[in-house]
């Protein structure tokens, strides 16, 4: 709040870039969390923030007045695609922080354990730092109890490369964000980066950009439900053709509604309008 002081003082004008709800590990904000967000953000003049729910939740229930824009995850065309590694085998891969409140990785594990009972040779690959993770210990006794040690990878943090083969030869790309307010608010930047890569990418209906994509032509969308899950996995395998198409037409979308030109552009008349308000 120092930095908002000083610039009432110098008269310079400040933004804030937010995509993250205030305090997004509470289910509900009391009336003293209310006050002080309102206290802090109205000391801004302006308010880059990542959905039109949020912007919405900082109008109307916390009255914050300052200028806002919202930008939401961006997508740069010479990123995602690589030639794969992994063509001759089928995988399913997640990539992220291995947290259930954040990415349900419970819905994940559970929905790939149903899959592997049809497809029993699909492999799960989950990137990212299982130690690191608060819910190490869940995660593993969840996959021993669904007997699916042997088909799920947890190769930790790999390389960018790496990373791009892994993605670019997934069957399908999975985010199961499940219902909760940060989920609500917040836009999974990684979405972008599946959607890059040119592979059918399954999302959670939880997430705002299922409101900006379109089911089964640009992205998959599930409630955050295993069944739900599963039944759209079963989609991608049992139509080949149809799942290429969708990865091919996500991309597309990504480069369109989410490019980082178009809305880099947008920030930069954002910032001369608000400079010239006095």
């Amino acid at each position: 709040m120092f930095i908002q002081v000083y610039s009432i003082i110098k008269k310079v004008k400040t933004v804030k870039e937010s995509c993250e709800v205030p305090y997004y590990r509470k289910e509900y904000l009391t009336k003293m969390n209310k006050f002080w967000v309102k206290a802090e953000y109205n000391l801004y003049d302006g308010l880059i923030v990542i959905t039109d729910r949020l912007k919405e939740l900082f109008q109307k229930e916390l009255e914050v007045r300052a200028k806002m824009i919202v930008v939401p995850i961006l997508s740069n065309s010479g990123t995602g695609v690589s030639n794969g590694i992994l063509k001759d085998k089928r995988t399913l891969v997640y990539t992220g922080s291995l947290h259930e409140h954040k990415d349900g990785i419970t819905i994940i594990l559970k929905a790939f354990a149903e899959i592997h009972k049809k497809h029993s040779e699909i492999k799960l690959i989950m990137t990212g730092d299982l130690n690191s993770s608060g819910n190490k210990t869940k995660i593993l006794e969840l996959v021993k109890e669904l007997n699916i040690s042997n088909n799920v990878e947890f190769p930790g943090y790999v390389s960018i490369e790496e990373l791009k083969e892994i993605t670019s030869s997934a069957t399908a790309l999975l985010l199961a964000k499940p219902d909760n307010r940060q989920n609500r608010y917040n836009m999974a930047t990684k979405i972008g980066e599946y959607l890059l890569t040119s592979r059918p990418a399954l999302i959670s209906s939880v997430d705002p950009a299922s409101q900006i994509l379109k089911h089964r032509e640009n992205v998959l969308i599930a409630s955050p439900e295993v069944d739900s899950f599963v039944n759209e996995i079963l989609f991608v395998l049992n139509n080949p053709d149809k799942a290429d198409e969708i990865g091919t037409n996500g991309r597309v979308a990504a480069l369109e509604i989410f490019d980082y030109k178009y809305h880099g552009m947008r920030i930069n008349d954002f910032f001369l309008d608000l400079c010239e308000k006095k």
